[in-house]
């Protein structure tokens, strides 16, 4: 199977140049397999290894929204709570037909609210600006309209998971990255994910084009795979503080 999988890697970038350097995990029962193949850094000629610290993207909304749950079940929120009671008084969220913002539309991206604001301006098609503020993010909040999917379809959201994250760390009166941190992602042993500020004596270990994000709660992590396998796994390895419910919570949100 490593062979196979070895072929395949090399065939994708040095043929099809699609990467200079891939990590592959396959989960089993029992193991995962991480298979390893190109550069981490061809400036430098480094090789790629299971350690390679990789911008996680959208992943990182998995652990928001584990965040979320844990806080649900410890009684600190209500996952029909409206999002407006954990924000500050100059801020008004829009509605739809009277009805609020709850946590749960933004967990299940069924809030109405777009995949960005508009007053966003990207540093390229993929990456939002790293200088877009809260304050631009209440400006735009304010003045928005929810479309026709809230509460009733799923409509991908980038700005929803954001304000999630943003609101469960105003709950939590701390830094939405430390309560994470804190909260999910040192109890599920997840020693190398970090924000893009990736510490010092793992710096050799980042692979390049790991660019900072204002919206750390739905795009904004570095991490090796092995951690992310932790994740996958926490279900069976998870402890009291960030139980598995919290973990089984979050996919059985993905169908509003």
């Amino acid at each position: 199977m490593r062979d196979r999988i070895v072929s395949i890697l090399d065939e994708r970038i040095s043929r099809y140049r699609q990467g200079f350097g891939i990590v592959v995990g396959l989960a089993t029962p029992d193991d995962t397999l991480v298979v390893a193949a190109g550069s981490r850094d061809p400036a430098r000629q480094l090789p790629m290894d299971e350690d390679g610290l990789f911008a996680i993207g959208s992943v990182t909304k998995v652990f928001t929204t584990t965040l979320l749950a844990t806080m649900v079940e410890r009684g600190e929120l209500e996952l029909d709570q409206p999002v407006q009671s954990l924000l500050p008084g100059d801020i008004t969220l829009p509605t739809r037909d009277g009805q609020p913002i709850t946590l749960e539309h933004l967990a299940t991206h069924s809030s109405g609210l777009p995949n960005l604001p508009d007053n966003m301006t990207p540093n390229d098609g993929l990456r939002p600006a790293v200088e877009y503020s809260v304050g631009e993010m209440h400006r735009f909040l304010s003045s928005c309209t929810l479309s026709d999917a809230f509460g009733r379809a799923a409509r991908y959201s980038n700005l929803g998971i954001g304000l999630l994250g943003h609101a469960l760390g105003l709950r939590a009166g701390a830094d939405f990255g430390r309560v994470l941190h804190d909260r999910v992602l040192s109890v599920l042993g997840m020693d190398s994910t970090h924000l893009f500020a990736v510490p010092w004596h793992l710096q050799d270990r980042r692979v390049p084009d790991i660019n900072p994000s204002a919206d750390r709660s739905s795009a904004g992590r570095a991490a090796r795979l092995r951690d992310v396998d932790r994740s996958i796994r926490a279900p069976e390895t998870s402890s009291d503080s960030c139980r598995p419910t919290s973990v089984c919570s979050t996919h059985r949100w993905a169908r509003p």
